[in-house]
This record gives C-alpha cells, structure tokens and sequence, in this order.
C-alpha cells in the first residue's frame, strides 16, 4: 500500500492478496471489506445470515454461507478452515467477538492455512472482559466511575455503598453447550431489581461488574498498537445515540482528541500489545476538578473491528490495511498522512450515519419519551431538525451507502421495506386478532362453564396459557391452586413455545411475595390431550386463542378466554419475560387481581346446585 496526498492508493493486481472476513452481517465488516477491496486485497465473505448487506459489495470476491459462531462454534471452525484453504487466503480477519473467541484458541491456529488477525494476548483479555478493563484502569489510575466486582459467591451486599442508579455488566462468556453469550448490561433503580438481577447471573454463575450509573454521551478513541506503540489513531465523538439518553452510536463524528488519546495509552501503558481496539468513554456532564472540563470515564475496550468502523473508511485511516502492513514487514512509523494534528480540514469534520436503523431508531426513541413527557415537543422538533440536516450535509458520509459501492445500501433499503412491512403487518394481525377475540369473548359472555363430563365426575380442569411457560401462566396456576384448594379443580398451565423449563431468577422474588414457589414449575409444551381434557382454556392474549385453533381445531378454540375485569370487559396480559423486575411486578400484580376475579367464578359453580342434579318428579 502507498499514500499520497493523503489519500490510499491501491496495490497492483500482481500485489494483490486474499483475505476472508467474517461476520458480513455486522456493519463493520462492510467497512472492512470496503477498506480491504480499495487497497486491492481479493475479500472472501462469510456469515451465517443468508444476505448481508457487505456481500453485495463489489469488493466482494465471494461470499459464502457458515454457521453461527455464536451458536455453532466447532461447525464454524471446521467450515471456514475449508473455505480458507479453498480461496486461497493469506489472512482471515475476525469481526465479532463471537469469531474473535472462536478462532483465538491455540489448538486450532494451524488448522486453517492463513494468518489470523487476532489481538495479541493481553489485548484480547481486555476486549472480553469488562471487569478486567475495570480493574486495570484501578491500576492504571485512569477515571472510571465508582463500582465493585461481585462475584457468584458474595453477599447481596455491596463492598461499598452505591447511590442507585446502577449500571451492571457481565463479561462475554463461552456456555457449557458451547454456545458464546455477549455480555448483557442492565440500569437498575432500586435495591429489589438489583437483587434480582444478581440472583439470575448468581444462578448463571456470572461476575457482574456494578458501577455508578453517570449519564452523558459516548467518545471513543480508535488505535493500531503495534508492539505497544500507536502507529494509527483518530477519535471520535457520538453526535446520536439509540436511545438518544445514550446508547449504541446512530450518528458520529471524527476528531484527534489528544486527552482521549493520553487516557488510553495510560490504560494500555506497560502492555507490548499489538491489533486494533477501541477504548469506549462516557462524557458526562460533571465538571473535573482538575481540567475544569467534562470528565471522561472509561467504560470497556473492542478489541476488533468496531461498529463505526466505516467512519474511519470514509476519512481514509485504514486501520486494518496498516496492520496488514505490519504483519507483512512495513516499519511501525506513525501515520506519514497524519501532518500536523490530522487528516487535513475535510476529514476532521467528517461525520458518518446509518439512516436505517441508526437515525430512525434514535428519532424513535426520542418520540416516545416526547409522548411520554419525558421530553419537550420543541426538543423532540430540534433532535428530528439535526438528523434531517445531518442526512443532507456535504461532509456527511453513510454507513451503507457509497457513490462507487452503491448496492449494500440498496439492499439495505429493501431489507428495511420489508421489515417495515412485516412488522405492520404482524401489528394489524396482532390488533385485529385482539379485537375479533374480545369481542368473541364478550359475546360468549361468562367464560367459566361446566362441561357435562365435569359434571358427572365433579372434577373441572382449567389449562392456562402463554408464550413459554416460564412466566405468566405458571404464576396464574399457581395462585388459582391457592384459592381453589378443597374444590375438585385440577389447574396445569402448558406453553406455545417451551424453549427453556425454569422460571427466570429474576422474577423469583416477584413470585415470592406473592406467596407462589417458582422453583416448583417446569415449563411443558401444551398437547392434544392437555387441549381435550380442559374444561376452559385461559389464554394470556388473543393471538394464543388462535394459535390454539390452528393446532387443534375449532372446538378448543371454543373453550378458550381471556380474563375477565368487568362484566363485559375482558383483558389481555403482556409478556413480563423481556421487562425488568420493576416493570414485571405491574404484570403479576394484574395477574394476582384476576386470579381472585376468575377464581370466584369457579367458586360460584359449585355453591350452586347444577341442572342434572336437580330432584326427580314423581307421579301422583
């Protein structure tokens, strides 16, 4: 590779050397590959999506389906080492921690014919594991916000006082299954949502990394260390974020921020790391006491291509072309286009989006919290004028979209049509099977009827249903066996969908202090004979009535309802499974009322004397 005027020029074909990327489903990887194909290198794709927008690309030599490293990590090994010694390829370049871990074992570093772009070992340990950059930037006396480590076998008590909210981490971390699991983050409120957090990652046997939750906006500092020293750098600030509190960056734009790139060679200081990372801080709106500035607290390291790769594409820093270099033999010299402080004028004010999902998503977030109250219409107005003024600007670049690689964003674009459509279309469904099952219900009137085997056996069975099994129905059966004790009523509850058989930890003080047991359940899958011997079948939503008519037919349908409220009101009972602690314990709270409503109608049939057991006339 050459430079000049500050711009990459590409290698000879005779030059030319082939490389396979993974993970064509990560935006990243489209930037790589971008980046790779410009410098002349033959780019091998592969993903186990069936058409990411990067194999469109015309720098996409060949595009090739594997399975999930996330899912499938010895099927992916052994595919790509194939497809590796196929194509040919000198390099293989990781783009998802997924792949980073899969390929990063020694065993298998021979198997696949080419040269892995990994980090080396003490990078790779800080890109995993968030605990291990928190502890290190302790060491390193790099800010940090104020937290604790705990671990499976603590106390629920923390080693020091927090003031709530907190943020909670966990680590990345391999199953026993073999399936690799990103770590997860959390913001919780109160002590009683993070002791719940904590018991479910206590049962999971996970470290969670809890710290002071600080609000403000992302920067980032992007490097190629080579042999710990910085050969390529540029910083970044996030402009948007999904949601616009602060999240995952929809809008960024570059800089050569030398604090953020002081604090991070800190970080990394006594480290002979090489690769490329990106060490992620939190501008918040504090004052430090010691630049009189807004303070910069560190909160992990990618130590792999990162999401908002294709801003440094776009500005002509070729991170992973450079490393290559190296690899190759180049000298670790700095950056010969750098100049003075960068790229020169046009590149430091570029900013790089992703209309779909990044912009939509983040004006989203901001219109809800608008409806909520949360934010002032006038602000709502000011988010929706940037993100308008930022699509049409000169010095705006796109995630997907390029004058001379136009077709990613092209199939992007039908992607984001069809899922439009579909999610419209499943809405209208969803609704319309709602409303057409309340009305069925109110129609039907009182839904707690005595079937005439109930009547000869005395013995009435009620099956409820849900999605899983593992949240809503088991709760409702078990608090209807509570109020139905001595009455000959059998209650099950069954699953649409069972794909796991425990109730979430982080749910077993809800159930708790509403005096139901939840490590008595095991989620089971409903079946015909569970449909058949039901007397009336309590669905939690309308769409599970007409699930149950697709499997077993119109009678079942006939015996299905949802809970009654009123007279003539019948209601539906959200999922509480993706929600916190705080948001759940509104649903089971709903579902402890209707208990005692549906219940009492049960009740009511047996204190009344039935029709066939009503006394015989005799002849005079």
């Amino acid at each position: 590779m050459a430079v000049a005027d500050g711009k990459v020029v590409p290698m000879t074909l005779k030059a030319a050397k082939k490389i396979i990327v993974t993970d064509g489903e990560c935006a990243s990887a489209l930037a790589c590959v971008r980046s790779l194909g410009m410098s002349g290198y033959d780019v091998c794709l592969v993903s186990h999506a069936e058409r990411p927008a990067a194999a469109a690309s015309r720098f996409v030599r060949k595009f090739v389906r594997v399975a999930s490293p996330w899912n499938e990590a010895r099927d992916y090994r052994g595919q790509l080492a194939e497809i590796s010694r196929g194509f040919g390829a000198d390099f293989i370049l990781p783009v998802s921690d997924a792949s980073v871990f899969a390929l990063s074992e020694p065993e298998y570093a021979d198997s696949f014919g080419s040269r892995l772009l990994l980090p080396s070992k003490d990078l790779l340990g800080l890109g995993m594991s968030k605990i291990r950059t928190y502890r290190r930037a302790l060491e390193s006396s790099v800010p940090v916000a104020a937290g604790d480590v705990v671990t499976p076998d603590d106390n629920d008590a923390l080693s020091a006082p927090l003031a709530y909210p907190l943020i909670v981490r966990t680590d990345n971390h391999a199953c026993k299954d073999g399936r690799f699991h990103k770590g997860q983050t959390w913001i919780v409120h109160s002590a009683e949502e993070f002791k719940c957090v904590r018991r479910e990652q206590q049962s999971l046997g996970q470290r969670m990394l809890v710290q002071r939750y600080v609000a403000g906006h992302g920067r980032g500092c992007f490097l190629l260390v080579w042999e710990g020293k910085v050969v390529c750098w540029h910083t970044h600030q996030r402009l948007a974020e999904i949601p616009w509190q602060g999240g995952v960056s929809a809008r960024r734009q570059i800089g050569f921020d030398h604090d953020l790139l002081q604090s991070s060679v800190q970080l990394l200081g006594g480290l002979r790391i090489s690769g490329i990372l990106m060490v992620e801080f939190r501008q918040t709106e504090i004052v430090s006491a010691t630049t009189g500035g807004a303070q910069l607290l560190l909160v992990e390291v990618n130590a792999r291509p990162w999401g908002s790769m294709a801003l440094a594409v776009n500005a002509n820093v070729p991170f992973i072309v450079r490393w290559l270099d190296l690899l190759n033999g180049s000298p670790a010299d700095l950056n010969p286009w750098e100049g003075k402080e960068g790229f020169g004028s046009a590149a430091r004010k570029k900013v790089c989006t992703t209309v779909y999902p990044g912009e939509f998503q983040h004006l989203l977030s901001v219109f809800r919290s608008a409806k909520r109250s949360e934010l002032k219409a006038s602000d709502a107005l000011g988010y929706l004028s940037r993100s308008l003024s930022c699509v049409f600007s000169k010095v705006t670049a796109f995630d997907y979209f390029r004058s001379d690689d136009p077709r990613p964003a092209c199939r992007m674009l039908k992607r984001a049509v069809s899922q439009t459509l579909h999610r419209l279309t499943k809405l209208f469904c969803e609704r319309a099977c709602s409303g057409i099952f309340r009305l069925f219900c109110r129609l039907r009137g009182q839904p707690v009827k005595f079937k005439k085997n109930a009547v000869k056996t005395n013995q009435f069975r009620v099956l409820v249903i849900c999605h899983g099994n593992r949240c809503r129905s088991p709760f409702f059966e078990a608090l209807l066996k509570q109020k139905l004790r001595g009455l000959p009523v059998e209650v099950i509850s069954r699953g649409l969908e069972v794909s796991d058989t425990n109730v979430p930890p982080r749910f077993h003080d809800v159930f708790r202090s509403h005096g139901v047991e939840p490590n008595l359940h095991a989620s089971l899958q409903v079946t015909q004979h569970d449909v058949r011997n039901s007397d009336v079948i309590v669905v939690m939503e309308g769409m599970h009535a007409f699930a149950i008519l697709r499997r077993f037919g119109l009678r079942a349908f006939a015996r299905c309802t949802l809970l009654q409220v009123q007279k003539t009101i019948f209601t539906e009972v959200s999922d509480p499974f993706l929600r916190g602690p705080a948001a759940a314990a509104v649903v089971f709270e709903q579902l402890s009322a209707l208990a005692s409503g549906f219940s009492d109608q049960i009740v009511s049939l047996f204190s009344r004397p039935c029709a066939s057991q009503a006394p015989q006339k005799t002849d005079p």
